[in-house]
This record gives C-alpha cells, sequence and structure tokens, in this order.
C-alpha cells in the first residue's frame, strides 16, 4: 500500500494487489501488475495533515484485497459491504473522499482494478484485463 500527500506526487504499485491512494493535489497512480486499488483522493483511515493512520482498518482491507480464494468481484463486494476478511472496515462513498478540484490520473496497468475516481479524473486502461470496476 502507499499513500501520496498534499502536493503532486506519483505512485507506482509495481507486482502484486496493491492500494495506492493519492491524497490531496494532482497525483498519478499506476497499479502495476496484478489486481489494485486505486483511489485519487483521500482515505477515512488517514489524516493527511497528522499523518495518523488507522493500521487495524488497512490492515483488514489489504487482507480481504489480497486474499486468492476469492475472485474480484467477490473481493469488491466484501469490501464495499463490510463482510470478509475486513470485517467492518469498509471501501465505499464514506470513506474514500474526494480530494476537491485537482486532476488526478489513474493507470490500473495490468490485472482487474477498481478505480475511485471523482470529477476530472482521468482512468486510462479501463476495462483492459476485464469487467473492472469503477468507484
Amino acid at each position: 500500500m502507499l499513500f501520496g500527500g498534499a502536493g503532486l506526487d506519483v505512485l507506482y504499485g509495481l507486482a502484486g494487489r496493491d492500494l495506492l491512494i493519492g491524497g490531496t493535489g494532482a497525483d498519478t497512480l499506476r497499479g502495476g501488475d496484478d489486481d489494485d486499488i486505486l483511489i485519487s483522493g483521500t482515505l477515512a483511515y488517514y489524516n493527511e495533515s497528522t499523518k495518523a493512520l488507522n493500521r487495524a482498518a488497512i490492515n483488514a482491507m489489504m487482507a480481504e484485497w489480497v486474499r486468492t480464494d476469492a475472485d474480484f468481484t467477490t473481493r469488491v463486494s466484501h469490501l464495499r459491504n463490510g463482510t470478509g476478511l475486513n470485517g467492518g472496515s469498509v471501501l465505499n462513498s464514506s470513506t474514500a473522499l474526494t480530494d476537491g478540484v485537482a486532476i488526478d490520473g489513474l493507470l490500473g496497468e495490468l490485472g482487474l482494478d477498481w478505480f475511485w475516481a471523482f470529477a476530472g479524473d482521468t482512468t486510462t486502461d479501463l476495462g483492459t484485463g476485464g469487467a473492472e470496476s469503477v468507484n
């Protein structure tokens, strides 16, 4: 998992299933190999200004995301609804938050990717790995 901060960030996920969070400012997120979650804005489980991280929530979400006994659609459903290995730690419109007017670029690359893009953001390669998800 990689967290950007205020200002311009360029995050590369490389191999494996990744969670990339751009933060505030104009960011570029590249997922790399495998299935990735790319969030152009901020996440309720991380306070960008204080750097406080709800590690238990993030670890629970990552446990669900990297599991190998569930397919992409099942993992996305579990993360949205608070079921599966993530328990009550969810990824939905109340926890993935816009970064305002900043324009971000999201590139999933290989695998199936879950894009959290907001107004003005661009998503590249949407659907090239199969039935990917936006928000």
